[in-house]
């Protein structure tokens, strides 16, 4: 069985998440989006939506990295280009690593016919060409949030070198999730080896199917020696996402604590246990429309039960008037704390 060697990072790679430097607006480029409508680039994002004060902020705040998400299509420009360039400088400037998150349009659409998939594959050797000399604290996450649909023709799944079944099990139907899991787990060797075809050394990472704890109980490795697993912590959702329910406590009529975190957490800490993965916890959070207790606990304790098995985590997020540590007028400094005592 396969099982990585590489030991995890000596320091634990702890960031926040700048969601919307990096994203295309089709209509303009308001909050320092890059977009217009007619594809091209209003603002450049490097200098307005996060500035250089707000990296030497995080880093004062003991951030070693962000997780920064970009939108594939804002790359279809030269625009759209140079602010990628110019926000790794910046970053580079304040000596903070990055996990760059590459968003695609329609994942459905990546397994919906033969060679559907290789747009996304060109990408990430553009990027990998691009990067090549790059500081070594880039990571490449090849796609985010990945939402691979079970409708996939099977002359796609042959092409992409999917784990066949067996004669018995392909007489069977296949209950809800798992032909899509023979997909991602393929395309995720695909887009490795697309990277791989350009630079050997990058550190990369695959999420689960829906960035999802639960999914890995049907993620595999892509035998890969320099990959790290990743999901998101947003359960419950009705909790972190709404603000609904209570923590500890009744949410979506389920009793939510520690003990039940943990359960979800399960699958994915099996999988670290198995093939010996570095694991990363790419973005968690909880909407401050929850009870503020509630929010501060759950979060404390999404932390505790993490700390000694992950390589690194990232906050969601920086600058956002219900998620972030900053609304654009003041910082949480109680949720910073909990983060900083980390």
């Amino acid at each position: 069985m396969f099982q990585h060697q590489l030991p995890l990072p000596a320091r634990r790679f702890l960031g926040v998440n700048l969601d919307g430097w990096l994203a295309y607006a089709a209509g303009g480029g308001a909050n320092g989006r890059v977009g217009g409508a007619n594809g091209g680039a209003d603002v450049n994002p490097a200098r307005s939506f996060v500035s250089s004060d707000d990296l030497a902020r995080l880093v004062n705040w003991r951030f070693t990295h962000v997780r920064v998400p970009v939108d594939a299509t804002l790359l279809q420009t030269a625009a759209g280009w140079q602010a990628l360039d110019d926000a790794l400088a910046l970053c580079g400037r304040h000596q903070l690593g990055v996990v760059l998150a590459l968003r695609w349009p329609d994942h459905a659409g990546l397994v919906a016919a033969p060679g559907a998939w290789r747009p996304v594959a060109a990408v990430w050797e553009q990027i990998a060409s691009r990067c090549k000399g790059a500081q070594d604290q880039l990571l490449f996450d090849l796609l985010d949030v990945p939402l691979v649909s079970d409708a996939v023709p099977e002359e796609v799944l042959n092409e992409l070198g999917a784990v066949r079944l067996s004669a018995a099990a392909a007489q069977r139907a296949q209950p809800p999730g798992a032909t899509a899991a023979r997909a991602w787990n393929a395309l995720a060797i695909k887009l490795t080896q697309a990277v791989r075809a350009v630079d050997t050394q990058r550190t990369l990472i695959v999420q689960s199917a829906g960035a999802d704890a639960e999914a890995f109980v049907r993620l595999r490795p892509t035998r890969d020696q320099n990959t790290w697993y990743s999901f998101h912590g947003f359960a419950p959702e009705g909790l972190t996402r709404r603000g609904e329910g209570a923590y500890p406590g009744l949410v979506d009529g389920e009793r939510w604590d520690r003990e039940r975190l943990q359960r979800w957490l399960a699958p994915a800490l099996e999988f670290r246990s198995t093939y010996q993965a570095p694991l990363y916890l790419g973005a968690f959070g909880a909407t401050s429309a929850a009870q503020r207790q509630a929010r501060l606990t759950w979060t404390r304790s999404l932390l505790a039960l993490c700390r000694p098995l992950l390589a690194g985590w990232a906050f969601y997020t920086y600058r956002d008037p219900s998620f972030g540590l900053f609304d654009g007028r003041e910082v949480d400094y109680d949720l910073l704390g909990l983060l900083q005592s980390e």
